[in-house]
């Protein structure tokens, strides 16, 4: 099978990252974005690129500092829904 650079890009962290941040506009949340990624990494490598969404923060903490946080209207909009379920 022959791969697109984009794709072959994704093995190393700063490809799977680029990619990452080229589906964060397309998700509610940072990470939707990531889940995204790892379905197309799965999808060409047939394997996860990283365990969790935690453990992918913490490589891109060590190598750029802190993760973005999500936008405050996404946490209200998570917070009002799980106050919902509760009730």
């Amino acid at each position: 099978m022959i791969y697109e650079d984009h794709i072959l890009k994704m093995q190393d962290f700063h490809g799977f990252y680029a990619k990452w941040t080229s589906l964060i506009g397309y998700y509610k949340t940072h990470e939707e974005a990531y889940v995204a990624a790892e379905r197309i990494y799965f999808t060409h490598f047939k394997r996860t690129r990283y365990k969790d969404y935690d453990s992918f923060k913490v490589r891109v903490s060590q190598n750029f500092g802190k993760v973005t946080p999500e936008p405050k209207a996404v946490k209200r909009r998570k917070r009002i829904v799980k106050n919902k379920k509760r009730k």
